[in-house]
């Protein structure tokens, strides 16, 4: 793997495989597994730039190109401009890593809405919001999911993530349990399918037992047995932790 000057991983491809964040935020569409994706991947480029010494101060969606083999970050050189700016860059305060985080939250919010954690228009405005205002909740994820979020986008900066090594191991536990909880609701599914069935056999048991030529019984039991009965939870569930 090749490294920028800031110790970003570069990932080569074709330019024209890349597309920014901000043209695929503007398409819509994206489920909070993509979403948890693209910022895992961006918690990890900023945290080897702070490895280095260094913060980023100019994280946005239009400097952060995503592609077929992960993302890669475009420096500008130039600080943070609203709404991509912390609250203590937008009082003239020097900025440091929780600065980086508090815009790395801003950036992971519209990922997972699809729209701006600040959004208004006008700047007295939109200051008053970085300053003073927490963004509208967002809806549908997983509660792990908004308690990495809100803390990223504290107002004061001793109150966030003081590292972006800790983010990114919340985000990675948080993709671990979101992928373990979609495998146990499909097991989920499959035992409640097989559920059905077997309610059906046995009211179809119960009627043969009842009927004065019930027959051989037993064979009618086996005759009766529902298709792809697997009933031991435990296999899939440990293939599951074995991912952990």
């Amino acid at each position: 793997m090749r490294y920028s000057s800031l110790g970003i991983p570069k990932l080569h491809m074709n330019d024209l495989d890349e597309i920014s964040m901000s043209e695929r935020l503007s398409n819509g569409g994206l489920t909070t597994e993509e979403a948890l994706h693209h910022a895992t991947d961006l918690a990890d480029a900023v945290r080897r730039i702070h490895q280095r010494g260094t913060i980023c101060t100019s994280l946005d969606p239009n400097h952060i190109l995503l592609g077929g083999n992960g993302l890669r970050l475009v420096q500008n050189g130039a600080g943070g401009t609203a709404p991509y700016i912390s609250p203590e860059q937008l009082r003239g305060e020097a900025p440091d890593v929780r600065s980086d985080i508090f815009v790395f939250g801003a950036i992971f919010y519209e990922l997972l809405s699809g729209r701006r954690a600040f959004p208004s228009e006008d700047s007295d405005d939109l200051k008053r919001e970085l300053l003073d205002l927490d963004p509208l909740p967002v809806e549908g994820i997983p509660v792990e999911i908004t308690s990495v979020l809100r803390r990223c986008l504290e107002k004061r900066r001793e109150d966030r993530w003081q590292r972006m090594n800790s983010v990114l191991i919340e985000l990675k536990l948080a993709a671990t349990n979101a992928r373990h909880a979609q495998q146990a609701s499909e097991w989920k599914e499959r035992m409640l399918s097989q559920r059905a069935q077997l309610a059906g056999i046995e009211d179809r048991l119960s009627a043969h037992q009842d009927a004065p030529d019930g027959g051989d019984r037993s064979r009618q039991s086996d005759d009766l047995e529902p298709a792809g009965g697997d009933c031991q939870p435990a296999a899939g569930l440990a293939g599951a932790e074995s991912d952990n």
